[in-house]
């Protein structure tokens, strides 16, 4: 990833701060005169119901009344008009945002809108198919050798219930929240394995907490060599040989740590990548106060780092099993 000062040394992206200032300074006026309408109408308003309260004349009332309605109905074009400002101004912080990312990282991509298909999600095996899926806040990019994507998901189950009265009532549970991580992995592989937090054994102890593991678990359970690591994880895949071929003792050592960084962390290894999800708010390329394309700039990088660093933290660029 380039450096903030390469970064904010791009005439398209200083041109797209610009443009991001003058919308947000054509937004300003909209908002000020309505909330200046706004208090406007609501002092005629109460003065013409105190007359109205004290004489009961609508002829007294009404001269009193016409300004409020005037001003209320200002405030309310005022309101549309800043309603369409900020819009414009939030789509010209979009561009920016994405013009940072295609500055910063070889083949950088940024699609707000954007994300991981609910498909792709399911078939990582890490969680089932939820009630509601949301996805957005695409970034894709290469980091060396090492092409990756990650975006944020919200998947929830819903339950709807009802009391003696027949009132309904709606709960929520979240399955996930946080950030989906999908990289080019460096080693050849055909089978589907599963690295998620050991809690049968934590809760239930070892005998028969193994036992619950293995209980409709996809793939079998695969015994790891690091004391450390079985403490925190469980493994599960389709090939007990490629398990432990992929999962290496380095690899074993970088998901320990990062899983001390990442409370609930889960990984997959299928289809020649390597999946982590990533609990969490999941905040990056969000809009700060920063006054300069450079803090600006500064702050987006700082977002979306963590997530890039995910090459070199599982050192995917280190190509000594001969995959190009």
């Amino acid at each position: 990833m380039k450096s903030v000062r390469e970064v904010a040394s791009d005439p398209a992206l200083r041109e797209t701060y610009a443009a991001m200032r003058a919308a947000e300074a054509a937004r300003t006026p909209c908002g000020l005169f309505a909330a200046g309408s706004a208090l406007g109408a609501a002092l005629f308003l109460w003065l013409a119901f105190s007359v109205w309260s004290g004489s009961g004349s609508f002829a007294r009332t009404l001269p009193a009344a016409l300004p409020g309605v005037a001003l209320a109905a200002c405030a309310l074009v005022q309101a549309v008009r800043y309603s369409r400002q900020d819009d414009l101004a939030q789509e010209a912080f979009r561009r920016f945002a994405a013009r940072t990312v295609e500055v910063a990282l070889e083949d950088g991509r940024y699609e707000p809108r954007g994300g991981i298909a609910e498909a792709e999600y399911l078939a990582s095996g890490l969680f089932p198919k939820s009630d509601e899926y949301r996805t957005g806040g695409l970034v894709c990019g290469r980091e060396g050798a090492t092409a990756f994507r990650f975006a944020r998901i919200e998947a929830e189950d819903v339950e709807i219930e009802r009391d003696a009265k027949g009132r309904v009532r709606e709960r929520r549970r979240t399955v996930f929240s946080g950030v989906w991580f999908i990289a080019d992995f460096h080693k050849h592989f055909s089978s589907h394995t599963r690295v998620v937090p050991d809690t049968a054994e934590k809760v239930f102890g070892k005998g028969l907490g193994r036992w619950m593991q293995n209980v409709g678990a996809r793939g079998k359970l695969v015994e790891m060599e690091s004391v450390e690591f079985e403490k925190m994880f469980a493994v599960y895949s389709d090939s007990q040989q490629d398990a432990r071929y992929v999962l290496s003792p380095s690899l074993l050592e970088r998901l320990t740590a990062l899983a001390k960084k990442h409370r609930g962390l889960r990984a997959a290894f299928f289809g020649g990548e390597v999946v982590l999800a990533l609990p969490g708010k999941g905040a990056y390329l969000a809009k700060t106060a920063a006054e300069t394309a450079e803090g600006l700039a500064a702050s987006l990088l700082a977002g979306i780092a963590p997530y890039v660093g995910l090459v070199r933290d599982l050192d995917l660029n280190t190509r000594i099993w001969t995959k190009e």
